[in-house]
C-alpha cells in the first residue's frame, strides 16, 4: 500500500477499533466522546478518549527503494471526571486499560471500510501507561487523566503514491 493511503487507513481504523467497542456490549460502552484530532474546540463529555497521533519513524532498516516498515506512535488520553479526584484518577486508569483491551481485541480483526486491508498492522506494542492530569483553562488544577501509548507497525510501498 502507498504511504498516503496507508497513513490514512491506519488512523481511521484505530479510531474504528474504539468506536466498535463503544456499543451496548462493548468495552467502551460508557464513553461519551472519542476525538481523533490534535486540537478540538468542541465541548468534551466524559468519559472521553482523545487520540493523539505522534511521530512516525522507520522500523528496522531504513529502505527508500521499495517496501518500508514504519512505526507510528499513538497516545490515547483517557479522562473520566468525578468530583473526588482520587476516584477520577482510578476511573481514568480503568478507561486507559479498557482502551488497550479494545485495541488488542480488534486490531487486524475488523476494518472500517471494505476496501481497507484486513491485516493492516505487523504488530502493536505497548510503549507506556501513564497517570497525569489535563489542564483546564481558567483553573489552577487540572483533572486526572491517564494515557496509554502504543506503537503500531505497518508496511508502506515507497514506489506507490497517489492523491487521496
Amino acid at each position: 500500500m502507498d504511504v498516503v493511503t496507508q497513513t490514512d487507513v491506519v488512523t481511521r481504523n484505530i479510531k474504528y477499533y474504539l468506536e466498535h467497542e463503544n456499543q451496548e456490549e462493548g468495552l467502551l460502552r460508557d464513553v461519551e466522546t472519542i476525538i481523533k484530532s490534535y486540537n478540538s474546540d468542541e465541548p468534551i463529555d466524559t468519559p472521553c478518549v482523545w487520540i493523539n497521533k505522534q511521530e512516525t519513524v522507520p522500523s528496522g532498516k531504513n529502505n527508500l527503494s521499495n517496501i518500508q516498515e514504519l512505526k507510528t506512535t499513538y497516545e490515547f488520553v483517557c479522562i473520566d471526571y468525578d468530583e473526588d479526584l482520587e476516584i477520577a484518577q482510578d476511573k481514568s486508569e480503568n478507561l486507559a486499560a479498557r482502551v488497550l483491551g479494545a485495541i488488542l481485541r480488534n486490531y487486524n480483526q475488523i476494518r472500517e471500510q471494505e476496501t481497507d486491508p484486513l491485516r493492516i498492522f505487523q504488530r502493536v506494542d505497548l510503549k507506556s501507561l501513564t497517570v497525569g492530569s489535563v489542564p483546564i483553562r481558567g483553573k489552577l488544577d487540572g483533572i486526572p487523566a491517564s494515557s496509554v501509548t502504543l506503537d503500531f507497525t505497518y508496511n508502506i510501498d515507497w514506489l506507490k503514491c497517489r492523491k487521496l
